[in-house]
């Protein structure tokens, strides 16, 4: 569950969504508010009077994404890649393209929490592609593939760099990155 979209009149899960934000995203009375609908005060109260429900608040917010890799992962490499997030009811909420040296997971864990923070509820992630850039810095890559599909998928772009509502198919992808490598070779 998002704790930053979730709305229960359970006083329980209330408090949970609470202690969560106060004390785990260690977010402000005044914010956490705006997501409980709760005074300030109230919200102070519980985060002292609760702070013993931290261990279930953290496993009752868990995100539960299924990630699911179609590729395997590049070890020390720059490398670009096209990731799609899924909703509940495993509809295509935005496709995502970017450049990581990490490993490719850690790298999507991060955006997890990023996008679910943005008030995305996020069911299942798949990873379609991870391209090795070698030694060119892999943001020529994705730099080159984003400004493509701004021009296929105008409405779509949401910066810095996922598609809205756009299952971009993989294949498209892997073609898109593989014209800028070969329009880099023949310049020279």
């Amino acid at each position: 569950m998002n704790p930053y979209v979730f709305k229960s009149d359970v006083p329980h899960e209330k408090r949970l969504q609470v202690v969560y934000l106060g004390l785990k995203e260690k977010l402000p009375p005044k914010k956490i508010s705006s997501y409980v609908n709760y005074a300030v005060s109230t919200i102070r109260t519980y985060l002292h009077k609760f702070k013993e429900l931290l261990s279930e608040a953290i496993e009752f917010f868990k995100p539960n994404v299924e990630i699911i890799s179609k590729v395997k992962d590049i070890p020390n490499a720059d490398k670009c890649y096209c990731f799609k997030f899924y909703g509940c009811d495993d509809e295509i909420l935005f496709t995502k393209i970017g450049t990581t040296v990490r490993a490719t997971n850690k790298r999507l864990k991060e955006e997890i929490k990023s996008y679910t923070k943005a008030g995305f509820t996020i069911a299942k992630v798949v990873i379609e592609s991870i391209i090795d850039c070698g030694s060119i810095p892999s943001e020529g890559a994705e730099s080159f593939t984003r400004a493509i599909f701004i021009q296929k998928y105008p409405n779509t772009f949401k910066k810095n760099d996922r598609f809205m509502g756009v299952d971009i198919p993989v294949e498209i992808f892997n073609k898109t990155v593989e014209t800028y490598f070969k329009t880099a070779g023949a310049l020279n």
